[in-house]
């Protein structure tokens, strides 16, 4: 199998076509049979390469697998109400962020074939390696967050956090983080 990275840009409706038209498509492909013997093992020769059977003829579906640069926009630090105030929490909503993406116990031990791609994306967008929060850790979702939906069958590999200017802003007359 081969895998071409492409980057698309365009109409939305002729992209929409051109998906399509590429997640429609059948190869002939070829495999060859590993060979056992009858304990079950692999039989190799004076080498020590397995010896494979007769070359077999297959249909296999090309597969267009998107990956896609998001931006996610919250505010980082979460709120808490002590003695009728509000109270700014530290990192709150970036952990619980990480936690609605099931994210919590791997944010930082990615698979190694994305690691050099979000190491780009980091340096060159000059984002900021996700902390390491040990109070989240071996944490199932629900102890974290109510907000959660299944990720079976995608995976979100995150590149790292820009955090916004935290000033004042005149123009709408708030002291506030940059959003």
């Amino acid at each position: 199998m081969a895998s071409l990275i492409l980057v698309t840009r365009g109409v939305q409706q002729q992209r929409n076509i051109w998906k399509q038209f590429m997640s429609s498509q059948w190869f002939n492909w070829i495999r060859r049979p590993l060979l056992k013997n009858e304990k079950g093992e692999y039989i190799r020769d004076e080498k020590g390469e397995i010896k494979k059977g007769e070359a077999e003829l297959t249909r296999v579906q090309g597969v267009l697998r998107p990956i896609e640069l998001y931006e996610y926009v919250f505010p980082k630090n979460g709120v808490k109400i002590q003695n009728g105030k509000l109270i700014s929490i530290e990192d709150k909503n970036l952990k619980e962020v990480l936690a609605m993406m099931n994210l919590q116990n791997s944010y930082d031990n990615l698979r190694p074939e994305v690691q050099p791609l979000l190491w780009l994306l980091r340096k060159g967008m000059k984002l900021k390696k996700i902390p390491n929060f040990t109070d989240i850790k071996n944490k199932e979702t629900f102890q974290i967050t109510d907000k959660l939906v299944p990720m079976d069958g995608m995976c979100v590999y995150p590149a790292g956090i820009k955090e916004d200017v935290f000033k004042d802003w005149e123009e709408y007359g708030f002291e506030q983080e940059g959003l």
